[in-house]
C-alpha cells in the first residue's frame, strides 16, 4: 500500500486504517487513484503532491493558506557491484493544521528510521519537531555517505597509482559525481532551512532549539 497512516498512541507509533487527527501520513510514488484519495482528504492542491514526485524539483518551502510544503533533497545510495554512485532525490514535506504529510517516489532509509522506531522522542502530534528530526536524519545520511566516498575515494586512488585500470577511473568520475549532485543539494537544503528558521507557518518551541542548530 503506497499511503499508510501512522500515529503515537501512549507515547507506541501505531499503524491506522485511515486518518486521524495529529497522525503521520506516508506516501510513496503513488498512482493516479492515491494521489486524488490524498487531494480530496486533505483539501490540498493536485500540484503540491505532484511536484514531490518530481524528480527535477529543486528544494524549497511555499506557504498555503492551508499547508506548508517543504521540498528537500534527500541522498540516495545507487551503488550496486560495479558502480558507486549516489544521487539525491526530492522528498516532500506537507504540514496541515492536523496532520503531517511525507511524499517520496521511493521508500527512503531516513523515514523508514522512523516507521521502525529508530528514531528517540518521535511523535507524530509534534509536528515541528518531526520536520526538524526529518532534516536531522537528512544531514546525518549526507554525513555517512560522504564519509563513504571520502573512504572509497582513497582506497580507489591508491590503486589506480598501482594499476592505472578504466574501470577506476570511472567509478572515480562515479564519485566525483556523487559529490556535486551532493553540494548542490545541500546548498538548496541550506537556503529552505534558513527560510523555516524565518516563517512564522511553522511554529517554533523552546524545546526545538537544540535540535534546530544541529540540523543548521
Amino acid at each position: 500500500k503506497m499511503i499508510q497512516y501512522y500515529k503515537t498512541i501512549n507515547n507506541k507509533l501505531e499503524t491506522l486504517n485511515s486518518f486521524e487527527e495529529g497522525c503521520w501520513i506516508n506516501i510513496v510514488k503513488p498512482n493516479q487513484n492515491e494521489i486524488n484519495e490524498i487531494v480530496n482528504l486533505l483539501g490540498i492542491d493536485y500540484d503540491t503532491i505532484k511536484s514531490a514526485l518530481d524528480e527535477e524539483e529543486r528544494s524549497r518551502i511555499d506557504i498555503e493558506d492551508n499547508h506548508t510544503l517543504i521540498i528537500i533533497d534527500t541522498p540516495i545510495d545507487e551503488s550496486d557491484n560495479d558502480s558507486s554512485l549516489y544521487t539525491t532525490i526530492p522528498l516532500g514535506i506537507i504540514l496541515l493544521e492536523n496532520a503531517l504529510v511525507t511524499v517520496c517516489t521511493t521508500q527512503t532509509k531516513i523515514l523508514n528510521e522512523f516507521t521502525t522506531s529508530h528514531v528517540k522522542d518521535f511523535y507524530t502530534y509534534k509536528k515541528t519537531k518531526f520536520i526538524l528530526q526529518i532534516l536531522h536524519k537528512n544531514a546525518s545520511y549526507y554525513l555517512y555517505y560522504l564519509r563513504k566516498i571520502n573512504k572509497l575515494t582513497t582506497t580507489i586512488e591508491k590503486e589506480i597509482y598501482s594499476s592505472m585500470k578504466n574501470e577506476q577511473l570511472i567509478q572515480l568520475l562515479e564519485l566525483e559525481k556523487s559529490l556535486i549532485y551532493f553540494s548542490t543539494s545541500l546548498k538548496a537544503n541550506e537556503v529552505v532551512l534558513n527560510k523555516i528558521v524565518r516563517t512564522n507557518a511553522i511554529k517554533k518551541y523552546p524545546d526545538d532549539e537544540d535540535l534546530l542548530e544541529d540540523v543548521l
